[in-house]
C-alpha cells in the first residue's frame, strides 16, 4: 500500500459496527457485548497494522521528499538572492516534506483516547496528507485555484484532527495540560498544529503565485492589456508574504516544541532537519519582504529607471568580467521594459572628446582612456561608476545604475528559450553554439562595408528577451529564470550597481555587487586583464596553490603559485591561437610585505606620448593607485594599494601550448596570538574571491603550523573550484604541556 493511495475505508468501519461520522459503536445492533468486544479488537488490530504501514510507507516518502527538498534550502543559498519564484518552489516543496512527516501522527495519537477516536484521527490525517499531495500536483499543472483549495482543505483537516485528540478525553486533557512535563499527546498536538499552519502558509504563498498569473508583458505592448504590472502585483503580494511568514513562525513554534522521545526512530532525523531549516526559510522570506521596497525602486515602481547594460566578453578577460564589446541602455517603468537599445561600444567611444590618461597597462594598446577600457578596477562598484561617467562624457544621458553580464548568462537563458532563429544571418543560435557563433560573426562574418561587427548581438538580444516572456503564465519558466539569475549573481557572471544609496546597500547585502570584500583575516584574489591577447582566455586554464606557514612567533607567511596553461594553438579560430598577454594583479591583505616573486615578465613602463604637452587629464582613482605604486628592485613587481588591499602587479605571457607558473611569497600584516590566561586559542581564516566573469580556477590551500599547536576546528587542507567566493578557516590552541 502506498501512502498517497491510502483511503479511509468507511465501509469496513460500518462492517465493524463503527460509525464513520461519530466514531461510536452502533448500539442499535443486537450483538452481544462479547461479540462487539471481539469485533472491536479486530478493528483495533487493523488500525494498528494500517498505522504501521502508513508509517513505513511515509517514512520512505519523508526520506525521499525531504532529502531532495531540504538540500535545496542550504545555509549558503537560504538567504534570498534572486526572486520570489525560486522561493515559491522552495516553500511548496518544504511544505510537502513537512506534511509528509506529519503522517506519523496517527502512530502516536492512538496512545491516548478510545479506539473510535483513533480511527477518526487517522482518517482525517490521511485526508490532510492527500490534500497536500493534491496541492503539489495542482501547482505543477499550473492550476492555482485547485491548489489553493487543497491547501485550505489540508489546514481544515489538520485542525479537525487536532481537535479530535483534544476532545477524546477532556478530563485527561485538562490534567495533562496542567502537568509541567511533556507527554505523547502534547507532541501529537504540536505536530498537527504544525501541519495546520504550514498548510495555511502554503495557501498564502499560493495567493502570491496566483497574483502573477496574468501580469502584463514586460516589454511594453502596443496597447493596454488591462493586466496589472509586475510592480503592482509585487506591492499587493507583500501582505500575503507577511502572512506566510506569520504561519511559518507558528509552525516553527510547534515543531520546536515536539519531543523526539515520542517519535519513531526513523522520523527523528527529519524532525530535527525541520527544526534547523524552518528558521532559515523564515529568514529568507523576511529578507525578501524587506527587499520589496527596494525592488519596487529598481523596477521603476514610482519613477522610471534607466540602466546601462555592459556585455562583457570573458573570452577576453578584464577586471570585472571581460572586455566590453557592446553596451545597451534600458528604460524600466513599473516592471516593464519601455525601451531597450543595444550598440557596439566603439560607436559611442568615437563621440568622446575629453582626453584622459589611462592606467599604465592600458597604455600598451591605447594612448587615451575610453569607455571600453573603463572596467579596469576589480571592485565592480568603482568600475561601474567609471563606465557610467565615460558614457555620460560621450553625450549619453545620466543612468540610475549599471548591469554587467557575460556570455554565460545568455547561454543559460538559451536553455530556457530553446534555439533562436537568426534568418538574416543564416544561423540558429542555441546554448551550445552561442559563444562560438557570436565570436565568428563578430570577428569574421560581419558586413565589412557596414562595419558593425557587434550588430549580430544587437539583433539577437531583443529576440532572446521576447522568447523568455513568450508565455508569462508558465510558472516553471519563471522558476528557471529565477534560478539562472540567482546562480549568475553568485558566480559573478551578472553584476549590479545602483546610484541610489539604499538600493546599493541592498545589492551589497545580497551579494550581487561584485565588490572587493573586507575581512579581518587572510585575503586572496587573482585578477587577470587581457591586454592585446585576443580571445585567448577562452582556452586558458588556471591552477592556484596557496600555502600558509605560521612561524613559532605567530607571524604568517603565504606562498602562492599561479599556473596558467594556454590550450590554444590548433584551433580553427585564429583568435584562440595567440599569446595570452595578461596583466595579473594579486590582491592580498593591506600591509602585506612582498618577500619574493618570480615567473613573470619584467617590463619597464614607458608612456606612449607626452601627456602633459597634449593636455590630457588625470583620473583621480588612477592617480591615487599609481601614486602609491613602488617597483620592487629585485623582481620588478608593481606594489600598490587598491580597494583597501595590497596588490602585486606583473605581466604574464603564455604562448599556445605552453604553461607559466608565477610565484609570490609574502608576509601578512598580522600574527596568530595566544595568551593562555586571556586568549587560549586563535584562528586563521582565508577569504578567496573569484574574479568576476571567470569560469573558475582550480584552487587548493594548506596550512603549516608549529608542532606545539593543534587544530581544534577545521582542516589543514582545502580544495575547491573558484566558481564563486570561498571562505576557509581553522582554530588553533596550544597543546597542553
Amino acid at each position: 500500500m502506498k501512502a498517497d493511495d491510502i483511503v479511509f475505508d468507511k465501509k469496513n468501519l460500518y462492517r465493524q459496527n463503527i460509525s464513520p461520522s461519530s466514531g461510536v459503536v452502533d448500539l442499535r445492533n443486537a450483538k452481544t457485548a462479547r461479540e462487539r468486544k471481539i469485533e472491536n479488537l479486530e478493528v483495533e488490530k487493523e488500525i494498528f497494522a494500517e498505522a504501521a504501514e502508513i508509517e513505513r510507507d511515509c517514512g520512505d516518502t519523508i526520506h525521499n521528499v525531504s532529502k531532495n527538498t531540504i538540500s535545496r534550502i542550504s545555509t549558503e543559498n537560504a538567504v534570498y538572492r534572486a526572486s520570489m519564484f525560486r522561493r515559491v518552489r522552495g516553500t511548496i516543496a518544504f511544505t510537502l516534506a513537512a506534511l509528509g512527516i506529519l503522517l506519523i501522527i496517527p502512530a502516536i495519537s492512538f496512545i491516548q483516547g478510545g479506539i473510535n477516536q483513533k480511527g477518526k484521527v487517522l482518517g482525517i490525517s490521511i485526508q490532510a496528507y492527500q490534500d497536500l499531495r493534491g496541492a503539489e500536483q495542482s501547482i505543477l499543472a499550473n492550476d492555482l485555484k485547485k491548489s489553493g483549495a487543497n491547501f485550505q482543505s489540508a489546514a481544515r483537516n489538520f485542525s479537525l484532527a487536532k481537535n479530535q485528540i483534544k476532545s477524546a478525553n477532556l478530563g485527561i486533557w485538562k490534567i495533562i495540560g496542567d502537568l509541567p512535563v511533556d507527554t505523547p499527546i502534547n507532541t501529537a498536538q504540536n505536530l498537527l498544529g504544525a501541519g495546520e499552519n504550514i498548510s495555511l502558509a502554503g495557501k498564502c504563498f499560493n495567493n502570491v503565485l496566483d497574483n502573477f498569473t496574468n501580469i502584463s508583458h514586460p516589454v511594453s505592448p502596443p496597447m493596454d492589456t488591462g493586466y496589472p504590472t509586475f510592480t503592482e502585483e509585487l506591492s499587493i503580494s507583500q501582505t500575503d508574504i507577511n502572512q506566510t511568514i506569520f504561519y511559518l513562525e507558528k509552525t516553527n513554534g510547534y515543531i520546536q516544541n515536539t519531543n523526539p522521545v515520542y517519535l519513531p526512530e526513523k522520523v527523528k532525523p527529519e524532525i530535527e532537519n525541520l527544526k534547523t531549516k524552518l528558521p532559515i526559510l523564515i529568514s529568507a522570506l523576511k529578507n525578501f519582504s524587506e527587499d520589496i521596497p527596494v525592488l519596487l525602486k529598481v523596477l521603476g515602481g514610482k519613477r522610471s529607471k534607466k540602466y546601462l547594460l555592459l556585455f562583457q566578453n570573458n573570452q577576453e578577460m578584464r577586471a570585472t568580467g571581460g572586455f566590453i564589446g557592446s553596451y545597451g541602455v534600458v528604460d524600466v517603468e513599473e516592471g516593464k521594459i519601455k525601451n531597450i537599445f543595444v550598440n557596439g561600444i566603439f560607436n559611442i567611444d568615437g563621440q568622446l572628446n575629453e582626453k584622459i590618461i589611462p592606467p599604465r597597462p592600458i597604455q600598451k594598446i591605447s594612448a587615451a582612456w575610453s569607455m571600453h577600457d573603463a572596467n579596469w578596477f576589480a571592485d565592480f562598484p568603482t568600475s561601474a561608476q567609471k563606465v557610467a561617467d565615460f558614457y555620460e562624457k560621450t553625450g549619453g544621458p545620466t543612468v540610475d545604475g549599471v548591469i554587467a553580464l557575460t556570455p554565460n548568462v545568455i547561454q543559460k537563458l538559451l536553455v530556457i528559450t530553446g534555439p533562436v532563429a537568426m534568418p538574416e544571418y543564416n544561423v540558429t543560435v542555441n546554448a551550445d553554439n552561442f559563444v562560438a557563433e557570436t565570436q565568428n560573426q563578430v570577428e569574421e562574418l560581419y558586413d565589412k562595408e557596414l562595419n558593425q561587427p557587434k550588430k549580430f548581438l544587437v539583433d539577437l538580444t531583443p529576440k532572446i528577451i521576447e522568447k523568455i516572456y513568450q508565455d508569462s503564465s508558465d510558472k516553471n519558466r519563471w522558476i528557471k529564470l529565477a534560478d539562472i539569475i540567482e546562480e549568475s549573481f553568485q558566480e559573478k557572471h551578472l553584476l549590479l550597481y545602483s546610484r541610489d544609496e539604499e538600493v546599493q546597500k541592498a545589492i551589497i547585502k545580497r551579494g550581487w555587487g561584485g565588490e572587493i570584500k573586507d575581512t579581518s583575516g587572510d585575503y586572496f584574489s587573482v585578477i587577470n586583464s587581457n591586454i592585446n591577447g585576443y580571445k585567448t582566455d577562452g582556452v586558458m586554464e588556471e591552477k592556484i596553490t596557496h600555502e600558509t606557514e605560521i612561524q613559532p612567533d605567530g607571524s604568517v607567511i603565504d606562498i602562492v603559485k599561479i599556473k596558467r596553461i594556454n590550450h590554444g594553438g590548433d584551433s580553427e579560430y585564429y583568435w584562440y591561437n595567440r599569446v595570452n598577454s595578461d596583466y595579473m594583479r594579486v590582491y592580498v591583505p593591506l600591509g602585506s610585505q612582498l618577500l619574493e616573486a618570480k615567473g613573470h615578465t619584467w617590463q619597464d613602463y614607458e608612456p606612449p606620448i607626452n601627456y602633459q604637452s597634449h593636455n590630457f587629464k588625470t583620473d583621480p582613482e588612477v592617480a591615487k593607485i599609481e601614486s602609491s605604486m613602488v617597483i620592487d628592485p629585485d623582481n620588478g613587481t608593481h606594489i600598490f594599494t587598491e580597494s583597501g588591499k595590497t596588490v602585486f602587479g606583473n605581466w604574464v605571457y603564455v604562448s599556445p601550448g605552453e604553461e607559466v607558473e608565477v610565484m609570490y611569497r609574502y608576509k601578512l600584516p598580522f600574527k596568530i596570538n595566544f595568551n593562555n590566561f586571556v586568549k587560549p586559542a586563535d584562528k586563521y581564516t582565508l577569504l578567496v574571491q573569484k574574479q568576476s566573469g571567470s569560469l573558475g580556477s582550480k584552487f587548493s590551500s594548506s596550512i603549516k603550523y608549529p608542532n606545539e599547536w593543534k587544530i581544534v576546528f577545521g582542516n589543514e587542507n582545502f580544495e575547491t573550484i573558484l566558481d564563486r567566493d570561498k571562505f576557509w578557516g581553522v582554530v588553533f590552541e596550544k597543546a597542553k604541556q
